[in-house]
C-alpha cells in the first residue's frame, strides 16, 4: 500500500513508501519524497522531483500521473491526473499531473475536502468543518451545497455523498451523537441518518466503498456499528486485542469517489503531520 511512511529533516522531509500488509513491513521510496521550505506564507511543500508538483505534506501514487502526487488521496481526482489544495498563502490550487496551477481566490477561508466527478468539495476551516460548498474547476466558480448549520463537522465524501457528524467533539463542543449524510448537489438539505443509543456517541466514522459507515461507539456501551448503503445498521466485533477508540470523532476518508481508505485531516498536515497515501 503506498504511503507517506515517515519525516526527515526536522520535519521538512516527507517520506515516501509502500506498507506490506498485513506485516506491517515499510520500503521507502528513496528517489521520491516531498520537501517544505519555510516562506513568509509558511511551508511550502513540492515533489523532489521532475515535474515539480506543490502540494501539502502527503502523498499519493498514481498510475495516471506517472508517480507521486503532493496530496492525500481524497484531494486527487478521478482522472488520477489533477489534484486540489489549499497553498500557505491562503488561496486554493487546482494542479495538473505537469505542475501547473490555477489560482482561486479563497476570501471565506474555505478548504478542499474531496475532489469528485463534479468538482472540489469544500468546507470551512473552522474547528468545526461546517458547511460545505463545490468548486466548479471549469469555470473556477464555487456554488453553496449546504450552510453553516449547528456545530456540523463534515469529514468525508463518496460516491457524491458527504459523511460527517452533528458536532467536533473538542474542548467546548458537546459530544457528537448523529452521523449526517448530504449530497454534494449544491442546494442540498442534510438529513440524519443514524443516532448514537442514549448514552453513547461517536468517536469514530469510516466510509467504504460500497457507500456503508462503519461508526465506532464509545460511552456507556461502546460498540461499533455499520450502516449499510441501503440504511440497514448491524453490529460489528472490534478485532480481538484491539480496543475501542474515545474521544474526538476522527476522520478517515477514501480516495476520490471511494477507492482506497486513507486517513483525512481538515487542516492539511503540517511539517511533523505526515500521513498515509494510496494509489489511484
Amino acid at each position: 500500500m503506498p504511503a507517506t511512511v515517515g519525516i526527515a529533516g526536522g520535519g521538512y522531509i516527507a517520506k515516501l513508501g509502500w506498507i506490506t500488509l498485513p506485516s506491517g513491513a515499510i520500503t521507502v521510496d528513496t528517489t521520491n519524497e516531498i520537501d517544505g521550505s519555510n516562506e513568509p506564507v509558511g511551508i511550502i511543500w513540492a515533489t523532489n522531483h521532475s515535474p515539480q508538483r506543490f502540494g501539502v505534506g502527503e502523498g499519493t501514487d498514481s498510475n495516471a500521473a506517472g508517480g507521486w502526487l503532493p496530496v492525500p488521496p481524497e484531494l486527487v481526482a478521478p482522472d488520477g491526473l489533477h489534484y486540489a489544495y489549499l497553498h500557505a498563502d491562503g488561496t486554493i490550487r487546482v494542479s495538473n499531473q505537469n505542475g501547473q496551477e490555477a489560482i482561486i481566490k479563497d476570501p471565506n477561508k474555505l478548504t478542499p475536502l474531496a475532489f469528485t466527478a463534479a468538482g472540489v468539495v469544500l468546507t470551512s476551516q473552522t474547528v468545526d468543518s461546517n458547511g460545505l460548498w463545490l468548486l466548479d474547476t471549469t469555470t473556477q466558480t464555487i456554488a453553496p451545497i449546504t450552510p453553516v448549520a449547528g456545530n456540523n463537522d463534515w469529514h468525508e465524501v463518496v460516491h457524491g455523498t458527504v459523511w460527517g457528524v452533528d458536532s467536533p467533539g473538542v474542548l467546548g463542543y458537546p459530544a457528537p451523537t448523529k452521523l449526517l449524510t448530504v449530497s454534494t448537489v449544491p442546494g442540498s438539505t442534510p438529513t440524519v441518518a443514524f443516532t448514537a443509543p442514549g448514552g453513547d456517541s461517536i468517536a469514530l466514522i469510516a466510509t467504504d466503498t460500497q457507500g456503508g459507515v462503519m461508526i465506532d461507539l464509545t460511552g456507556s456501551a461502546p460498540g461499533i456499528e455499520y450502516l449499510s448503503s441501503s440504511g440497514a445498521t448491524s453490529q460489528a466485533a472490534a478485532p480481538t486485542g484491539t480496543a475501542l477508540l474515545s474521544g474526538r470523532p476522527r476522520r478517515s476518508t477514501s480516495s476520490p469517489e471511494g477507492t482506497a481508505p486513507s486517513r483525512h485531516q481538515k487542516k492539511r498536515p503540517g511539517p511533523h503531520e505526515p500521513g498515509p497515501g494510496s494509489a489511484i
